[in-house]
């Protein structure tokens, strides 16, 4: 039995995918990717009112800045304040990578979560660049 559900949002795009819901590893990988798409705007507003004072430290307007080791450096740090909070998962920073893609324009992530129940590494990467995020991807 899972311990952890979360909503598939490959369901009904992705043809094959027959379950509206995801579990375990991959329910905690779309609930930080959920996190890291949370938008806030610049009087500080949410868009989670119910969490004003929500742990996304701006991650999405890192990548308006120079594509280079410091700002790899902002995100790595955003990211371990936002994992700090995820109820089901910790952060493995020993095996967790934020570097510059130029070719790219963006930076290759790569994560490793720990399952706080089960103890259960979860690593995932994806390239994070502007114009995914101007897609709304």
């Amino acid at each position: 039995m899972p311990m952890y559900t979360d909503i598939n949002p490959l369901y009904g795009v992705v043809p094959g995918i027959t379950d509206l819901r995801c579990y375990d590893g991959q329910a905690i990988v779309i609930g930080l990717i959920n996190t890291l798409n949370t938008m806030v705007d610049p009087d500080g507003i949410s868009e989670r009112p119910f969490r004003p004072n929500f742990p996304n430290q701006n991650f999405n307007r890192l990548l308006e800045e120079p594509i280079d080791d410091m700002t790899a450096f902002q995100i790595n740090m955003a990211l371990e304040s936002i994992l700090a909070n995820n109820p089901r998962a910790t952060f493995d920073p020993n095996n967790t990578s934020v570097v510059p893609n130029l070719a790219e324009a963006g930076f290759d992530i790569s994560i490793s979560l720990i399952d706080k129940i089960t103890g259960q590494a979860t690593p995932f990467a994806f390239l994070y660049t502007q114009q995914q995020q101007s897609n709304g991807n």
